[in-house]
């Protein structure tokens, strides 16, 4: 297969997916926000973070 025949079909592919498909955003986790008590740090958002990443909140409570 030479290139401008691979060129055509990659071209040919592109207008058969819809719109929608072809855009894309960047996935983008919420800053971390910390609160610190004494010896103690406290992640005040921990819930949003772990829905963002659509997580069970026990698969992280052993890595904090």
């Amino acid at each position: 297969m030479d290139l401008n025949n691979y060129d055509d079909l990659l071209e040919k592919a592109y207008k058969k997916i819809p719109e929608n498909v072809q855009q894309s955003s960047r996935f983008e986790i919420p800053k971390v926000e910390l609160r610190i008590e004494s010896r103690n740090t406290f992640i005040t958002n921990f819930n949003k973070i772990i829905n963002t990443l659509n997580r069970d909140r026990r698969h992280f409570l052993g890595v904090f």
